[in-house]
């Protein structure tokens, strides 16, 4: 039987007054003991709770299929030659890689492979740096304030190759001057 309470009054320590609607007699006056009464407030609130777990459901599910999906829906690849030439002019150098995919699961990123920054020309020639994989996350409150910083830099399999010219200076000091640190 559906049963609901609407507006109960105490009618003694263990018996309440209340409009009950069973159906076919709504809006009956019935006394309810106060276990009675217990039970038809906690079948109220699990129906109420099910419904809101029903719409967060119907909010959240969506969002976490958008963020599985993504990585799979948007390829990084089509920006590859944006991102080099940014990255070219930011090092002073050439550079390149062989693959970018987005990292949403374990935090907003991009996973690189095949990355590889050239050597200053003044030091010779040959990749400077080489890496099988760079795993890059930035932090995602600073996006609001249009800002990005870098919350995490994992470099996997990385061949640096330090070398100081006549003047004592090592190849490392000119990106840091170009990069302006």
């Amino acid at each position: 039987l559906p049963i609901s309470a609407k507006r109960c009054n105490l009618l003694d320590k263990t018996t309440y007054f209340c409009y009950i609607n069973f159906s076919g007699f709504p809006g009956k006056t019935v006394p309810v003991k106060k276990e009675i009464f217990i039970t038809i407030a906690r079948h109220e609130y699990m129906k109420k709770l099910k419904k809101i777990i029903i719409i967060a459901l119907w909010v959240i599910l969506p969002l976490i299929a958008c963020v599985i999906a993504a990585p799979f829906v948007i390829d990084l690849n089509n920006y590859k030659g944006k991102i080099v030439s940014i990255a070219k002019s930011s090092l002073g150098r050439d550079m390149d890689f062989d693959n970018i995919e987005l990292s949403l699961l374990s935090g907003l990123g991009a996973d690189i492979h095949g990355l590889r920054i050239a050597e200053n020309p003044a030091f010779g020639k040959g990749d400077f740096v080489s890496l099988e994989r760079l795993q890059l996350k930035i932090k995602l409150l600073p996006l609001l304030k249009k800002q990005v910083q870098v919350g995490e830099l994992v470099l996997e399999k990385p061949r640096i190759q330090l070398i100081k010219n006549k003047k004592g200076e090592f190849r490392i000091t000119m990106i840091k001057m170009k990069l302006g640190e």
